[in-house]
Formats: structure tokens, sequence, C-alpha cells
């Protein structure tokens, strides 16, 4: 479902599953010998075939990553060419404050601010895709810069940047509620936090200072938000 462009999308092609064998048998069994049968143990090789279309959304992106990501440490071999076409794409959407917007096409709006949710995203997805990439993520400029923008805009009450964001305009608009973009932004954050091996973001220890809110706007029922987000 790769977009031409390197992003993911919601458009996604018609797919059939490929046979694929690994390179390793099962291990043996206690009764003794080898069986051949079953979930195989060891690397599986896939190619890369995108068909998502010409482009997508940075959203989608993020959550495509996160399910190679996964894939690559269940040894999943993802092709050298699906990482670097991700990060070559996210790298040119980086704005020049270090975030990164929804997208620049949405919908026709003039999207071109940068905001948390989206930036926790962007920031999230090229540390995924250079990681594996054999890139010293700690080290480089792009991830540095996006590590600055949430340093200087660090927020765990609010999604910052979000208000004058247009399309999250558009949503606010359309009468979904704010919490969406908000809990977005906080899981984007936790997982920014996790793949730098970061305590803090500046001054502030972002796991403690968000945890206290999250369990300050837990509700009595024992949800969050709208229940939904």
């Amino acid at each position: 479902s790769q977009c031409k462009n390197g992003q993911w999308g919601y458009n996604c092609p018609e797919w059939k599953p490929a046979l694929t064998k690994s390179t390793k048998k099962r291990a043996a069994v206690a009764s003794g010998g080898e069986k051949d049968d079953g979930p195989a143990i060891g690397r599986i090789e896939i190619k890369a075939d995108p068909k998502g279309g010409e482009v997508g959304d940075n959203s989608n992106t993020q959550y495509a990553l996160l399910g190679l990501r996964s894939a690559a440490n269940a040894n999943v071999v993802i092709p050298k060419e699906t990482w670097e076409a991700a990060a070559r794409f996210l790298e040119s959407r980086q704005l020049g404050d270090g975030g990164w917007c929804y997208s620049q096409l949405f919908y026709n709006l003039n999207d071109d601010t940068s905001y948390g949710s989206i930036t926790t995203a962007g920031l999230g997805g090229l540390c995924i895709a250079k990681f594996y990439l054999g890139v010293d993520i700690e080290k480089d400029g792009k991830i540095t810069s996006g590590k600055n923008w949430l340093t200087t805009n660090f927020k765990v009450d609010a999604n910052p940047g979000a208000a004058s964001a247009n399309n999250v305009k558009d949503i606010v608009e359309k009468k979904f509620s704010q919490s969406i973009v908000y809990y977005y932004y906080m899981y984007g954050l936790e997982r920014v936090g996790v793949f730098l091996k970061t305590d803090k973001f500046g001054t502030h220890d972002w796991y403690v200072e968000g945890a206290e809110y999250l369990l300050s706007q837990q509700e009595k029922e024992g949800k969050w938000g709208t229940g939904t987000t």
C-alpha cells in the first residue's frame, strides 16, 4: 500500500498473500524428527511492490511504519527501498521550524502549520525508517530538529499548535471531538520518547508529566475523552 512518493494513505490495493518459505525449519518436536508444516522459524523475505497511489498523508504513514517496525522485529525482512522512500519523503515534508503538518495537499487546504500530533508522527516515522537504514538517529540532523520542535513546544495538557492547524479546524467544525487529536498526540509523544531513548524533552520529564495529567483526566466511569478515542 505504499504510495509512489513514499507515503501511505487510505487507498489500499487488492492484495493476495504470497507464499513465502523461511530459511529455517521448525524446531524438533518432543517425539523426535522435524516438522515441515505450520509456521516457520527464521527470516522471511518479502519484496517491495508499491501500489498505494500517488500520495497519502503523514498520519497513515506513521501507522504503516509502526507496523513495519513490528514486522521487522519479528524477522520479516523489509526491503531497503521501502525504508528509503519513506525517509526521503518525511525529510522532504519537514517544515522549516522542524515540525510536520498533516499533508500540504489535504483537501485543498493550505495546511502548512506544524503541530504536535503530526510532528510526533513524522518524527517517529523518520526514526523508524532511518534506524533500519543503519543511521544513528540520535545524531541525525533532521531528527534532532524535530526533537527541538517538541522541546520548544512541549505540552502534555494539549496538542501543541493544533488550534491553528487547518485540518484540525476542519475536524472540530465537523463536530468531532478535540480529544481525537489530543490523545493521538500523547501516543505519538510516547513513541518518540521511546525511540530516542530520552527521559526528557528539555527540562520536561515527558513520562511523569504525561502520566500525571492523563490520570487527572480519567472520568469516574473509567474512560477518557469521548470514550472512543
